[in-house]
């Protein structure tokens, strides 16, 4: 029998808790970050296999875009120190990641859309999309196997934006996987499915969380020779709804 009660605090009153216990740690920096965030649990239902019985959690913190390049690894490292110093024994739960993310902000405003549909140079369209990037980059895309694309996105990534990438998990994708892992921020997408053969098969970037870049168009050299579609829509209201999407895809691999 478990003593566990495999209930996760609320996560209102783990925040607050969390920022206090960083006050008496003396991290007012951090502390004066995590006030302005919002933070939720994510349940897994895999085994840790260090504690018997438990399981793995994870938390997101979601935070002013303006705020993200204030979270070096050594802020990372601490906050997810101390939510473990802090996550009760008995919930049953052990913390395997925190996560920063954008907040998703309401538009007060509504404006209509700027809709660009492009039917040719497909890759000079989406280069030239990220370079306009100053904040997010987060990609959800079958299959990617531009060097030129995930070159630029290094670049990014270095100058301190925050690039997320999402590609279907199979052997396509595993060569540029595996030059890139080290530099990039790539997660892969298993299949799915009654057969296990069904795929995450979007095709879409949102930049800042105000555009979005999607269509047909794989970031592929063979899809350069097809007839496809890329699709350039500057909306925050559209931009919100991919963005949800991609944190679900996000939250699909954390449980698979």
């Amino acid at each position: 029998m478990s003593d566990f009660t495999y209930e996760l605090p609320p996560d209102q009153d783990f925040h607050k808790t969390l920022i206090e216990y960083v006050e008496h740690k003396g991290q007012n920096e951090i502390a004066e970050l995590l006030k302005k965030c919002t933070m939720t649990f994510e349940k897994t239902s895999t085994f840790t296999e260090k504690i018997w019985n438990t399981f793995w959690c994870s938390i997101t913190f979601s935070l002013p875009v303006s705020e993200l390049a204030n979270i070096e690894q050594s802020t990372h490292s601490l906050v997810k120190e101390f939510c473990g110093q802090l996550l009760p024994t008995k919930s049953g739960y052990l913390i395997e990641e925190i996560n920063f993310v954008p907040q998703i902000v309401n538009q007060t405003v509504e404006q209509p859309a700027d809709v660009e549909v492009v039917f040719e140079e497909q890759k000079s369209k989406i280069i030239e999309e990220i370079n306009k990037a100053k904040f997010t980059i987060w990609i959800a895309v079958a299959w990617f196997t531009l060097d030129e694309i995930y070159d630029l996105l290094v670049q990014k990534a270095e100058e301190g934006i925050d690039v997320r990438i999402i590609v279907s998990k199979d052997e396509i994708n595993k060569p540029k996987w595996e030059k890139y892992k080290d530099r990039l921020n790539i997660k892969g997408y298993p299949k799915f499915g009654a057969f296990n053969d069904n795929l995450m098969h979007n095709k879409f970037c949102v930049i800042d969380l105000k555009k979005v870049v999607h269509g047909s168009y794989n970031w592929s050299k063979r899809a350069g020779y097809n007839k496809e579609t890329v699709e350039i829509v500057d909306d925050r209201t559209v931009a919100e709804e991919f963005a949800e999407q991609f944190k679900q895809l996000q939250i699909d691999i954390n449980k698979k």
